[in-house]
């Protein structure tokens, strides 16, 4: 994930709405053995570098930053908020909480419990229901507002990017077997404030990430397709 913040900053030039930066965690039975254990990096490194190379470059505000990868808890959730996050995908979890049993065979439409298959007698099996869903994301929102509550902050926004309320903790309180690799790491790069007066903004605050006035050559363009769309290609693609 090294130079995420550059492609970050990249695409939020180009007038992206919303980034994603994903983590290594997660990933439903769909995905690969070796993909899911064998790639990746945590999102909190990449998700700290994208915030933090936003708001040097002056474009968090045109910008919506969403994260994923194995999000769980409320914890995790203002984890990534805090280190700059306003958005979050949830797949495994609320997949597991509708009754998936990663048994990790979607592809091959024998899954056990009837979420991933066709097969009309597997679907017979299924026992998920919606309010099993909503009582989970019910659960990680009050601890969401819970934490909040002891950090002292009321509105979610105002807890984005705040990685002041973060703490690395000492290589002490680690188990023995890891204490030396986990004394090898510097964090401090992944709580460093950007902009620690608080002036310039952390969320996004335009409503779109679009350009201010006229666009002539994207006018230019579109007009050109519309007129003679066999230039651009065998279909006309509506614009």
């Amino acid at each position: 994930m090294r130079g995420v913040g550059t492609i970050a900053a990249g695409v939020a030039k180009a007038f992206a709405d919303v980034i994603l930066i994903s983590g290594n965690d997660g990933g439903t039975g769909a995905s690969p053995q070796s993909s899911i254990k064998n790639a990746g990096v945590p999102f909190e490194l990449g998700l700290a570098e994208a915030q933090q190379t936003l708001m040097l470059n002056d474009l968090r505000s045109r910008v919506i930053l969403r994260t994923d990868g194995g999000l769980k808890t409320g914890s995790d959730i203002v984890m990534g908020a805090l280190l700059g996050a306003e958005e979050f995908n949830f797949g495994t979890a609320a997949l597991i909480a509708a009754g998936c049993a990663m048994f990790r065979v979607c592809h091959l439409n024998t899954c056990p419990v009837g979420v991933a298959t066709q097969r009309d007698d597997l679907r017979l099996k299924f026992r998920g229901k919606p309010e099993n869903v909503v009582a989970f994301f019910d659960q990680v929102a009050q601890e969401v507002r819970e934490i909040m509550a002891s950090l002292g902050i009321r509105k979610f926004n105002d807890l984005v990017g705040r990685t002041d309320f973060l703490e690395v903790r000492p290589v002490d309180q680690f188990d023995e077997r890891i204490q030396s690799k986990a004394g090898s790491l510097n964090l401090e790069k992944l709580l460093w404030q950007a902009d620690e007066s608080g002036s310039m903004p952390r969320i996004h605050t335009r409503e779109r990430n679009e350009r201010f006035g006229d666009s002539p050559l994207d006018d230019r363009i579109v007009n050109e397709r519309k007129a003679c769309p066999q230039r651009f290609g065998q279909h006309e693609v509506e614009v």
